[in-house]
């Protein structure tokens, strides 16, 4: 019985070898090179897809939130702080990242490295449903957005068919977006950070358009309008969770070792790199917002696009809602990009389904784990709710 319970000790506190899976380039390898990723990232591909998995919500949702309830000030001082505990965070990824470059698995082979494969094992699977269900919010979202831009033709449609699970209709469009996603993530890493560029810079150019126009509309008397009583700093401080949440998913950066030309220095810049740009943007849309009207005039959800309805320029809105799907669009893939990574790499450590670990031999992308993403991202999309979406996607950063 002592020999049976010390090899389970031994088991699942075994930690894997920072060379384990490595040839001697430092590169993970099978016996089949026709079973390995394909090296072809830039740091600036990297920054991008961190860029892109943050702002996409963090931009045109939780900006417009922050600033509502904590004035401009406030907000800039909840992004500044979620921004700095980012930092920390990240820079644990990039010191981690430099010792195990060319990986795939993020958090789960960092795990694996330092702590044990029971530790690895159980983020895998918490990673693995976050991820999951990123994916899948992202895609309603992004539905229910573009709906919107029709005023909502298509979901007063579907209604009529009948409700599914916990929605009120099958979103067709998210199970259309979660298609393209998975289709796009199969057709190789070149065209997938291809495309995620060309969000990326629609995204950039929409800011850009945002922050000029809103120095047109500018009045310093709407940033002194701000609530300054004794609560404010109480709302402050309630409001930098909402912050924070506007930083997640710059950790799929690490996912993307084993396809990266430089991991060891790609990784760690494009990191921190990410972070500092995304703070930098939600300061400056949170200032924007906050001198258009004032704060507790913002529309709720959606203030980066309507708050310009309120000033009676709807060319604005409708020119900002394409950003709006570009960015979430960026969001979506962010999510789903690195899951397939980890599955590939658990099944290498023969941790799951050894299947999951092939390789295709035309796009180097994995395949069977990419098919596996889209399904459940799809299956969640239809049948699970908005509110809770959001609220798995909290729960799920604990593992991080």
């Amino acid at each position: 019985m002592v020999g049976v319970f010390s090899a389970v000790c031994r088991r699942i506190t075994r930690r894997r070898p920072i060379c384990s899976g490595l040839n001697d380039t430092g590169t993970e390898y099978s016996e089949n090179k026709d079973q390995n990723l394909k090296e072809c990232l830039s740091t600036l591909d990297l920054v991008s897809l961190g860029v892109g998995s943050c702002c996409g919500t963090g931009m045109y949702l939780s900006c417009g939130l922050v600033t509502m309830t904590a004035g401009g000030l406030g907000a800039i001082i909840a992004f500044l702080v979620s921004g700095i505990a980012a930092l920390l965070s990240g820079s644990c990824y990039a010191e981690l990242a430099s010792v195990c470059p060319n990986t795939s698995g993020s958090a789960y082979i960092y795990s694996y490295t330092t702590v044990g494969e029971l530790i690895a094992f159980i983020i895998a699977w918490g990673l693995i449903a976050e991820y999951v269900i990123g994916a899948a919010l992202a895609s309603v979202v992004l539905s229910t957005t573009i709906d919107s831009m029709f005023d909502f033709v298509l979901k007063d449609y579907l209604s009529t068919w009948g409700s599914i699970g916990g929605r009120e209709y099958f979103d067709v469009l998210a199970v259309v977006i979660c298609v393209i996603l998975t289709i796009v993530l199969i057709s190789g890493v070149e065209l997938s950070a291809s495309i995620n560029n060309i969000l990326n810079l629609i995204n950039l150019s929409v800011l850009i358009f945002f922050i000029g126009i809103s120095i047109y509309y500018s009045k310093i008397e709407n940033w002194t309008a701000t609530d300054r009583s004794s609560t404010w700093g109480i709302k402050v401080l309630a409001e930098i969770p909402t912050a924070y949440f506007a930083f997640i998913g710059f950790d799929g950066i690490a996912s993307a070792g084993g396809e990266t030309k430089n991991p060891s220095k790609s990784v760690p810049k494009s990191v921190i790199l990410s972070i500092t740009i995304c703070t930098l943007i939600y300061v400056s849309v949170s200032l924007c917002l906050s001198l258009i009207v004032p704060a507790s005039q913002l529309p709720e959800n959606t203030a980066m696009m309507d708050v310009f309805v309120l000033k009676n320029n709807y060319y604005a809105k409708y020119f900002i809602s394409i950003g709006a799907v570009c960015g979430l669009f960026a969001a979506a893939f962010g999510s789903m990009f690195p899951l397939p990574r980890i599955l590939c790499a658990m099944a290498r450590d023969g941790l799951i389904y050894s299947h999951f670990g092939e390789i295709c031999q035309k796009t180097k992308t994995p395949r069977p784990a990419t098919l596996l993403t889209g399904i459940l991202s799809i299956s969640l999309a239809v049948t699970i709710d908005l509110n809770y979406l959001i609220e798995l996607v909290l729960m799920g950063m604990f593992f991080k």
